[in-house]
């Protein structure tokens, strides 16, 4: 019998139990789709895991202790999945789970906390955050002392497939994720965000000209690149930046202000390849940056991340002399939409639409960066 300190509630048709739990004490309770085993794959109750994005959530727990994670969604699932899970009679003493209620002197029959007792034929499914879940059960392996730590959970008991299916389309459709350049925006911890967010700073053309706020650019926007696209070309940089230190990145990035002027350095280099195409935006004429992404790739987003990856790759080739060669590349090939290098992989054209649609996924960014290194290779020789 599992005793969880508890408050009972009741939200639309269901009744739930909110508490703090032991991560792990969960442990030994949760069972994750791929366990059950019982399930066909029309009637299973919860998505796959990611496991790459379970390798990312662990580093988090264990590399910040202000770590924070907001409540999970788990159903109170009986062994037998044909029937609803049900309390337990007083009188026979067959049932699932029961919860009682605490006393309050001078308030009676109005407490709503109590302990709730769960038997051992019942198990915890994730309904909601079990990636949260795996992520806090891989931690505690490599760190034990992370079990003790209590995670808020909301607990349902179960009572059809077909109920769990909708919790999860509920609980996932009607919430709006942010996006990853407001998430950056509120960061105040991560040392490559910190430099990230200094370079306007440093760089002229990104001086009141990155979109904190969304992670696109319209036509209309005086933005030039997005915070999550910076962040995301950063982190390539700030690999190869290190990697030419010879230290760690984690010891490279103490050094904030070292990171921050070599990470501008590379910034601007890649900014001057393109120099005389951003006049007008230097000098703020009204739509200039939208209609430089009208006509080219270089500055929309896909553009940003592929020059950042190139100008990564070639640091670790050619080291300190990675500028000659990328500028010498970027400056041998055509950017326009139109050009017919970027057909089919950056540019997706429809002639019979007259349309040249930027293709912004991450094989399209990494072929662009391959072209670009590519080219500087049979420009300038590797040393």
């Amino acid at each position: 019998m599992h005793t969880i300190e508890a408050i009972e509630g009741q939200q639309g048709q269901y009744r739930y139990f909110t508490a703090n739990v032991p991560v792990g004490q969960l442990d030994h309770m949760v069972k994750f789709p791929e366990e059950l085993g019982v399930l066909d794959e029309d009637n299973r109750m919860q998505r796959g895991l990611n496991k790459s994005r379970i390798g990312e959530m662990v580093r988090y727990l264990l590399e910040w202790p202000s770590h924070f994670y907001s409540a999970v969604t788990v159903i109170i699932l009986p062994r037998d999945l044909d029937r609803p899970v049900s309390e337990i009679d007083e009188e026979s003493g067959e049932g699932d789970y029961a919860f009682q209620r605490f006393s309050v002197p001078g308030r009676p029959g109005k407490s709503r906390l109590g302990h709730l007792y769960l038997t051992g034929d019942i198990v915890l499914f994730p309904g909601d955050g079990q990636h949260r879940l795996k992520s806090e059960f891989e931690a505690i392996k490599v760190d034990p002392e992370l079990a003790g730590e209590e995670l808020p959970v909301v607990l349902i008991p179960f009572e059809s497939p077909e109920q769990v299916r909708q919790l999860f389309s509920d609980l996932n459709l009607n919430a709006k994720p942010i996006s990853k350049t407001i998430g950056y925006e509120f960061e105040t911890r991560d040392p490559l965000v910190l430099v990230t967010k200094a370079l306007p700073q440093r760089v002229p053309l990104f001086d009141g000209r990155i979109n904190r706020v969304t992670n696109s650019l319209p036509k209309t926007s005086k933005h030039v690149v997005t915070l999550g696209s910076l962040v995301t070309g950063s982190r390539g940089i700030v690999d190869a930046l290190a990697s030419m230190s010879g230290v760690p990145k984690d010891e490279y990035l103490a050094d904030q202000a070292t990171a921050e002027t070599d990470l501008a350095h590379a910034w601007n280099t890649i900014i001057d390849s393109f120099a005389p195409y951003w006049d007008d935006v230097m000098h703020d004429v009204p739509g200039a940056g939208g209609l430089l992404r009208e006509e080219y790739v270089f500055p929309h987003g896909l553009g940003w991340l592929g020059l950042a990856h190139a100008a990564a790759e070639l640091m670790r080739e050619y080291s300190h002399s990675w500028e000659e060669p990328f500028q010498k590349a970027v400056q041998a090939m055509d950017w326009k939409r139109v050009a017919p290098i970027w057909d089919g992989n950056a540019v997706i054209h429809d002639p019979a639409k007259g349309t040249n649609r930027v293709n912004n996924t991450g094989p399209a960014v990494r072929q662009l960066a391959a072209m670009v290194v590519h080219e500087a290779r049979s420009l300038v020789p590797t040393p």
